[in-house]
């Protein structure tokens, strides 16, 4: 039993970020202990623009976990995305 509330609940996020001529790619997925469960998908964010357009997944469907990518030298690992 985790106690503290839903401020509390175990959360685990992932993303993979790149880009491509100007347009920033981030390919998430986020599974929250809660009732918002998991969510899978890609945000585009084009140049120019404000906001990011998302691209919701069917976290079903989703094959592996980007998890695996931990500690993965190809990747450049940083914290806060």
């Amino acid at each position: 039993m985790r106690g503290g509330g839903t401020e509390n609940d175990a959360e685990d996020l992932n993303s993979l970020e790149f880009d491509n001529n100007g347009t920033t790619y981030s390919i998430y997925q986020d599974m929250e202990s809660g009732a918002q469960g998991v969510k899978v998908g890609i945000s585009v964010k084009l140049p120019n623009k404000d906001r990011a357009i998302d691209i919701k997944g069917i976290a079903f469907t989703a094959t592996g976990t980007l998890a695996d990518l931990r500690g993965d030298e190809r990747v450049n690992q940083e914290e806060g995305f």
